[in-house]
């Protein structure tokens, strides 16, 4: 079979970055990296470019070309799909030019001057930046105006898909920032500003599932270092953000912060699946499977929703959302092993459930996460084996057994016994050879 061709974004010609690098006052050199760049779909061709361009930038250059170059790489990064090859070696490139430090105010001016400048968008409207925090603010306002643009779009402005490009990448910029620099001197109203766009992101019904999933993932870790955004300072107060497991707790919060009430149940799943990927993201390990909702483990009481919400109807064809509550609940599984055996009991039958529905099938990622998934669960039960208990190892051979005429049995099997071992697998199973020779002779599962 032919290789399928990767093809890279298509810059826009009439970006003024690219307009103002092709320009006949800029060198040679650069203008060789902005013709490869712009005017090619060729992956490796891109590729090519970055590098050039990353040699570019190192090396000694006149301030006015240094801005163009930041305008470009800014332009490029922006555009850029998110799984697409080139994306690792901007994000590198970005990270040098993006420092906490005196020396490199102006550096990082210049990029965020370059966020304001490549989209023919805004206008740029940016002091000199004193440090990272004033860098947050910034590119939050950033993606105020993206989201204003958004419920109140135009023809003129942006199409839909390349809104979305700049919306996943502007939230995957604030998150790298959140996770790499502390920002709990951030302002309280700075703060909120971004929660209520992050917010409108999630309920916005075209704003895609991966950009959903990051703005749940920057709520929580802004609400991780401001518990004074909490009605009565919340119940947890060293990580205020459990605050939104509970029954009311996201809707109390949202109202005490000025917000919309979600009315429609659908829309309110939503929002708390997002939360929920978000904290399983941020919580410690140790929150997870000792803290408690009610008389309920937090661990076990959002594995219990993540997995109901992904074992709902129509979910398999929404393959970004099932990607996204796919990788909270592997996050999520890797601490099963912390928990007591009688603990297992109220979600280990749900978790089959979803390896049932999610092992084959699937989207490769999500496949290899419930794989993941699923090693978890059986280290869970041999352990609870070697401790005496063996209703769970009962529980799981008698599942799989039970699975012998379903298209995914093989999966589940191969899974296993690389877990158990072969002869394990055929001490539970003593029909398995029979059965496998039965599937390649007379059925449809041989090609699969």
């Amino acid at each position: 079979m032919k290789p399928r061709k990767i093809v890279g974004p298509v810059f826009r010609r009439s970006c003024s970055c690219i307009s103002e690098c092709r320009s006949n006052n800029s060198n040679e050199h650069f203008r060789y990296i902005i013709e490869k760049c712009s005017e090619t779909t060729e992956c490796c061709l891109q590729q090519e470019s970055v590098k050039r361009l990353s040699e570019y930038l190192k090396s000694a250059l006149e301030n006015e070309e240094k801005s163009k170059a930041r305008k470009l790489l800014a332009h490029m990064y922006l555009s850029c799909t998110a799984k697409h090859p080139i994306k690792k070696s901007m994000k590198c490139m970005i990270q040098v030019h993006i420092k906490n430090e005196d020396v490199e105010r102006e550096d990082t001016d210049h990029f965020i001057n370059s966020l304001y400048t490549s989209f023919d968008i805004l206008a740029a409207r940016i002091a000199i930046l004193e440090n990272v925090h004033e860098l947050f603010s910034r590119s939050c306002t950033f993606l105020n105006e993206l989201v204003e643009n958004l419920w109140e779009r135009s023809k003129d402005i942006l199409s839909s898909q390349l809104l979305h490009t700049y919306l996943y990448n502007t939230t995957k910029f604030l998150l790298c920032l959140s996770q790499n620099y502390n920002t709990s001197n951030i302002s309280l109203n700075d703060k909120i500003s971004l929660i209520k766009s992050l917010y409108e992101l999630i309920l916005h019904i075209n704003v895609a599932y991966d950009v959903k999933c990051n703005s749940g993932h920057m709520m929580v870790m802004l609400c991780s270092t401001t518990p004074e955004m909490f009605p009565d300072g919340g119940w947890f107060k060293e990580h205020p953000y459990l605050e939104l497991l509970k029954e009311t707790g996201s809707s109390d919060f949202f109202r005490h912060l000025g917000m919309r009430a979600v009315g429609d149940a659908s829309m309110k799943e939503l929002l708390n699946v997002c939360l929920y990927i978000g904290i399983s993201i941020v919580a410690p390990s140790d929150v997870l499977y000792k803290g408690r909702i009610g008389h309920e483990i937090i661990l076990c009481f959002m594995l219990q929703k993540l997995i109901r919400s992904a074992t709902s109807s129509g979910i398999k064809t929404n393959i970004s959302r099932m990607m996204g509550i796919s990788k909270a609940i592997t996050t999520l599984s890797s601490h099963l092993s912390y928990l007591e055996v009688d603990e297992l009991s109220n979600i280990y039958r749900q978790c089959l459930d979803y390896i049932n529905v999610y092992i084959d099938d699937v989207p490769d990622v999500v496949k290899n996460n419930t794989q993941a998934m699923f090693k978890s669960l059986i280290k869970v039960t041999l352990k609870a084996k070697a401790q005496g208990c063996s209703d769970y190892f009962n529980t799981l051979f008698k599942w799989v057994n039970d699975l012998g005429e379903c298209s995914n049995f093989y999966a589940i099997i191969m899974v296993l016994c690389s877990e158990v071992g072969c002869s394990v697998v055929l001490q539970q199973h003593s029909n398995l050879p029979v059965q496998m020779v039965d599937d390649v002779i007379c059925s449809g599962k041989a090609a699969n």
